[in-house]
């Protein structure tokens, strides 16, 4: 009995939430409004109306999706269905007010919905404002009226998250042009990059961790593919990982390519760090900048916080194959042939990071001074791609 107590109050607590957060989602809804009526307006004042013409890219046939109805489960049936005898426009009785009326017609259209889009726990309120006794039963189903909630709560949040929204609520004119300006580049993007002429290869990686050296694997394998440079089959280039232009070393670059396959290659950080430590200090400004993340006074520290940063940037591509420099070359190899892509005789390239500097024996003191939180990161990105712990 005291079982069923505990769940009656957690499915009370839970409704009581999910009523809360429908509530502040329909005025969210109704600012939402007038901030998209402001924000498009303002969007009409930059006179961009060709990001807004009709042009499709072809879709292909495995790109669409067949929707099948989900299941109902049997006692959602019997609770629509009494709730729908309770407040059909067919069945309410004369005796009833305009004003009663109207609150029913209202009811039953919000249990409409709650069956078309299987919604537990708008149709339980709607049944609880109906005056429709709840079974004990029906207590089992806090999962579903959680799951409910969730949903509600990331309607909230995407409404929030929205570029009209930080638009809107940006405190100066300043970071509105700059929000504008970011929105203005995504739809650039949006709309041509299915245009954009197309390259087999896009190589990433963080500087000093190999990307020249993957450019002359795939060179020495009979792929036309630049380091820091357009090739014919591609290019090879750290710096395309960010979005900020101009590009530093690739001031000229026209980024007008789309890619089929991107590769993104590591570097054990033992080795990368004291290259990038004595050898990157040019590219300081920019790697802080992509990621948008404040630097150190720690040089050792400053490299863990752009490896990771870089990381979570080219990870977010979606990277369709990921190699060690080390030890995976072969891997790669077998990786492009799998895609039918015509290369020549497995060459491995010895041309690995020549620049010299000094090693990782002199950077001992500002490693000992590393932050828990940045060993543990570091870590983690070792264990995550086959490299002995740095700590």
């Amino acid at each position: 009995m005291s079982n069923n107590k505990s769940k009656l109050l957690e499915f009370k607590r839970i409704l009581r939430q999910y009523e809360y957060s429908t509530e502040d989602l329909n005025d969210l809804k109704d600012l939402e409004s007038h901030i998209k009526g402001e924000f498009g307006r303002a969007l009409a004042s930059m006179e961009r109306n060709d990001l807004f013409d009709t042009i499709n890219p072809p879709i292909s046939e495995d790109e669409v999706e067949t929707i099948i109805p989900e299941e109902r489960d049997p006692a959602f049936k019997k609770l629509f269905r009494k709730v729908v005898v309770a407040c059909h426009p067919d069945k309410l009785s004369n005796d009833l007010s305009i004003l009663q009326k109207a609150e029913k017609k209202a009811l039953y259209e919000r249990v409409i919905i709650a069956n078309d889009t299987y919604n537990w726990a708008e149709l339980i309120i709607v049944a609880i404002k109906l005056s429709i006794d709840i079974p004990e039963e029906y207590y089992e189903y806090i999962e579903n009226l959680k799951k409910e909630s969730e949903k509600v709560h990331e309607k909230i949040n995407t409404i929030q998250g929205s570029i009209a929204w930080k638009w809107y609520h940006s405190e100066t004119e300043e970071e509105r042009n700059t929000v504008m300006a970011t929105y203005i580049s995504f739809l650039e993007r949006s709309k041509y990059e299915w245009s954009k002429e197309e390259k087999l290869i896009l190589g990433l990686g963080h500087p000093r961790t190999g990307t020249g050296y993957t450019s002359n694997l795939f060179n020495a394998w009979g792929l036309d593919v630049g380091h820091e440079k357009i090739g014919e089959d591609g290019i090879i280039a750290w710096q395309l990982a960010s979005k900020l232009e101009p590009r530093v070393f690739m001031e000229t670059f026209e980024d007008k390519y789309r890619y089929k396959y991107i590769i993104y290659n590591v570097r054990n950080p033992k080795n990368s760090i004291p290259s990038i430590v004595h050898t990157e200090t040019r590219t300081n400004l920019y790697r802080f900048c992509s990621i948008n993340v404040a630097s150190s006074e720690n040089p050792v520290e400053n490299a863990i916080i752009s490896i990771l940063g870089w990381d979570k940037l080219i990870t977010a591509r979606n990277p369709d194959f990921t190699y060690r420099v080390e030890d995976q070359s072969k891997d790669l190899y077998d990786f492009l042939v799998s895609k039918n892509i015509e290369l020549g005789l497995f060459i491995d390239s010895h041309l690995r990071n020549k620049r010299e500097h000094d090693g990782f024996d002199t950077l001992q003191e500002q490693f000992n001074q590393v932050r828990p939180e940045l060993r543990e990161q570091i870590n983690e990105y070792c264990e995550k791609y086959g490299y002995p712990k740095l700590f």
